[in-house]
């Protein structure tokens, strides 16, 4: 006798599979409760911040809706797909010891000792998603292989890479420079 799964089963089924297709390691889980369902996805082996927002945005699509804590409602979005969904959708990351040591030593440099042991660890989140510093530059694929490929120019690459990321996230690139070079300053 086979059992039929639940909507919520089907949709971390597809998530799995799309993850599994783009060899993203990572846990997804289905939860059913009363009042609803939801799809609990943990990215593993230290994503970079570009894979987590593809993840969240694939995700995204198959949420129902949103809860409006204002009107305490939730409100359904009008889907015309066949996909299945769930009410909720969460994407988490789950870090590595080492990665967080090799922020915290980045921040380090990148602040100096010159803040307390609390703004230090605090700062290690946005470190490691995307928004503080240049972390994650020279740990891109593309960086890497330029960076092998003419090891003399290694240092161009990592600031040109960085400032490719800050103009696609549509930083004027006059602006962008700027940070990059303010940057590269603090980390010599």
């Amino acid at each position: 006798m086979s059992r039929e799964l639940t909507e919520a089963a089907r949709c971390a089924a597809l998530i799995r599979a799309e993850l599994n297709k783009h060899r993203i390691a990572a846990i997804v889980r289905s939860r059913n409760f009363a009042g609803g369902d939801a799809v609990d996805v943990t990215l593993m082996n230290d994503p970079l911040p570009a894979t987590v927002q593809q993840v969240e945005a694939f995700c995204g699509k198959l949420q129902d809706g949103h809860f409006d804590g204002m009107t305490d409602c939730y409100h359904y979005a009008h889907h015309n797909d066949n996909l299945p969904r769930a009410k909720y959708v969460h994407v988490s990351v789950r870090y590595s010891d080492a990665i967080r040591a090799e922020a915290r030593a980045y921040l380090d440099t990148y602040w100096g000792d010159s803040r307390a042991d609390w703004q230090r660890d605090q700062d290690v989140w946005p470190c490691l998603n995307g928004t503080l510093g240049h972390f994650w530059t020279d740990r891109k694929p593309r960086v890497r292989l330029a960076a092998e490929a003419a090891p003399g120019l290694q240092e161009e690459i990592v600031k040109t890479a960085a400032w490719l990321d800050q103009v696609n996230a549509g930083v004027h690139p006059g602006v962008a420079m700027q940070r990059v070079d303010e940057a590269m300053r603090v980390v010599a």
